[in-house]
């Protein structure tokens, strides 16, 4: 019985095992990490469970904000509180583990654990004694929609039953189900108390529909979350490397969202819980690269079902039926349609599925998103511009007003996207227009090289900032080397990573665009120079994302962003492009594995260049999905190897 080997295992757990196991984290209460505002996330397909450390919530009063308890588009529980008879759980708190699909948590003297069944809008809570106990569980029942609808809940009304309580809205319906005992509801106006004795388990489910919650569907969902075990399992030296690597794939499965046959990748949680085009792309290149291609496609496929002429959307609500209404500037301008780096990095990320699993190349998609791109060429030079005042910006946004003209990220995405549409075709169409992309943005004066941010009618913008890096990632000169060199200071290194902005930089003022540390431009900064041939400065910053997940308040996360002077952790906790560079760093960066899609007689071994760490011996990546095939790819200071599985 699942139930019983998960409570057998867990209550065995401390702290220290978080260094010696893989399939779980620890936090315990005594630990000087911790802290009970902490939130902590379980998600399924459709439903989700954003609770603190404790298992208990308080209520946030804002519709991005999604913690509590949801289904996909609509809040079931705002606030939650449990009491047992030795007071309330979140002071007689012992510890919590975060398995794959579950939260174990024990009190002094009951224990629990929460799943959220993985393709059903439902939330379930596993109560089991220590010794013999009373609950008392208090919810704010809250039909809040999700942003951006407006639709306020409207009529609500409660039907009792046995052991059940079903509360209905204009706009929702939750019912709470008990087995194993015969609870005592009462219910006024929405604030729920459910009581019953805990002598033995009992089951409360928090869902849309009020199925029965079987053993089955634990095992489901077991199964469903442990899938990240099947493909790509890296193997280091580094027992802290490896667990972080694993745990980021499943932030990437864990995120995956199914928002009534609209299946996409939330950027993050708790908020950011809609659908993204730049960040869901960059999650769908590292998706097809450990073996979750289909969910890649899947992305891809919505942000094209949801695009404008060749247009790739910057965001997506999950309630896709809803209008754009998001202002970004005082003329009235909207945010679904704003980042023009949606659109080339679509083409990148699509074809990078394309070379790693052989699907069809959509040409005629690519060939629309280009000509949209073109058509923002307003001085015709073979280089892409945008304007803030029509909703055309590059990224990042709180500074986007300053990049008017040509962008140095924008453009390098532009340039790597058509090469790469070349190459698809057999063609050579486009070998120039990176020698003008260099002489726009890369000046050689009086023998030193300035790099530019952007180009408007001729004036040249400098910002110091990762956006510079972009172009690294992808080209490999003289002056894509002296640029990483130059980005390895400690104007733009910490030890959590890079930040968003060089603190010399006139606008550097440490806020979110503007110096905090973004793992996704540390990540950024490794694929550069490992591109580069600037392996040491690579791995140095590769290190940072397991130091972050094991030092992490939620253990194992990455977050969004970082304090760029104390390390503190800022933005959303589970961040899915956090996790996905990371992941996408490994591959493509440590083991040098870069497809090309052409070479279909020496598989994946003639795109395999891998740089061995100083102080590993040996290092591999097992179950390697590549075009129909499993490889081991492995690395010893003797040589490397490539075996074909299947």
């Amino acid at each position: 019985m699942n139930v019983e080997k998960i409570l057998r295992e867990s209550r065995t757990l401390t702290e220290k095992d978080n260094l010696r196991v893989y399939h779980a984290w620890i936090r315990e209460r005594s630990s000087a990490v911790f802290r009970n505002d902490t939130m902590t996330l379980i998600k399924g397909l459709r439903g989700h469970s954003i609770l603190g450390m404790d298992g208990n919530s308080a209520l946030v009063s804002n519709s991005r904000v999604r913690t509590g308890i949801w289904g996909v588009k609509t809040r079931h529980v705002s606030h939650l509180k449990v009491t047992s008879t030795l007071g309330e759980s979140g002071t007689s708190f012992v510890k919590m583990v975060r398995g794959f699909g579950y939260i174990f948590r024990q009190f002094g003297d009951f224990s629990r654990i929460d799943f959220v069944p993985w393709d059903q809008d439902a939330v379930v809570m596993v109560f089991t004694p220590d010794i013999p106990t009373h609950i008392s569980i208090e919810m704010d029942i809250d039909h809040l929609n999700a942003w951006p609808d407006s639709n306020i809940p409207e009529g609500y009304s409660s039907v009792p039953g046995d052991r059940t309580m079903e509360i209905t809205s204009s706009v929702g319906r939750t019912i709470i189900s008990v087995e194993g005992v015969t609870p005592r509801f009462e219910n006024r106006e929405n604030h729920l108390r459910v009581d019953f004795p805990l002598e033995d388990t009992v089951t409360l489910a928090i869902s849309r529909e009020g199925p029965e919650f079987t053993d089955s569907v634990l095992e489901g969902t077991l199964e469903y979350h442990h899938s990240v075990e099947r493909y790509c399992k890296l193997v280091t030296p580094s027992f802290e490397f490896n667990k972080a690597f694993l745990w980021a794939k499943h932030d990437l499965l864990e995120l995956f969202t199914d928002a009534g046959g609209e299946y996409g990748w939330y950027a993050g949680l708790p908020q950011f819980s809609w659908f993204f085009g730049r960040d869901g792309e960059w999650i769908s290149m590292a998706a097809s690269e450990c073996g979750l291609e289909e969910l890649s496609e899947k992305h891809l496929s919505l942000l094209w079902n949801f695009s404008r002429h060749g247009r790739i959307p910057h965001e997506i609500p999950a309630d896709t039926r809803i209008p754009d209404t998001d202002q970004i500037a005082s003329n009235g301008l909207t945010s679904r349609y704003m980042s023009i780096d949606s659109s080339p990095l679509w083409i990148i990320s699509h074809l990078k599925n394309v070379k790693w699993h052989g699907t069809r190349p959509r040409k005629r998609e690519i060939d629309q998103v280009v000509d949209f791109l073109r058509r923002c060429d307003t001085d015709r030079d073979g280089l892409v511009e945008n304007s803030f005042r029509d909703g055309l910006i590059g990224w990042p946004e709180s500074w986007a007003d300053r990049r008017d003209g040509a962008c140095i990220d924008v453009n390098a995405l532009w340039t790597k996207a058509l090469l790469e549409t070349d190459d698809l075709q057999g063609r050579n169409d486009h070998s120039s227009l990176l020698n003008r992309f260099l002489q726009k943005f890369f000046i050689h004066d009086g023998g030193g090289l300035t790099v530019y941010d952007s180009v408007e009618k001729g004036a040249r913008r400098c910002v110091r900032s990762p956006m510079e890096l972009i172009p690294a990632i992808y080209f490999r000169n003289a002056d894509m080397k002296f640029l990483v060199r130059d980005m390895s200071g400690e104007d733009m290194q910490t030890p959590w990573g890079t930040r968003s902005m060089s603190r010399l930089d006139a606008m550097y003022d440490g806020s979110y665009h503007r110096g905090t540390v973004w793992p996704l431009m540390t990540g950024w900064y490794v694929l550069a120079a490992y591109a580069n041939s600037l392996p040491g400065e690579a791995f140095a910053s590769l290190s940072t994302f397991p130091r972050l997940a094991f030092g992490s308040r939620d253990p194992g996360r990455i977050n969004e962003t970082y304090n760029d002077v104390t390390g503190e952790e800022t933005g959303q906790f589970a961040q899915g492009w956090s996790s996905a560079i990371f992941v996408q760093c490994v591959i493509e960066g440590l083991f040098g594995i870069n497809p090309d899609g052409k070479d279909r007689l020496q598989g994946i071994a003639g795109n395999f260049n891998p740089v061995l760490p100083s102080g590993w011996s040996s290092m591999s990546v097992e179950n390697l999905k590549y075009r129909s095939r499993i490889y081991e790819v492995s690395v010893t200071a003797n040589g490397k190897g490539v075996k074909a599985r299947t």
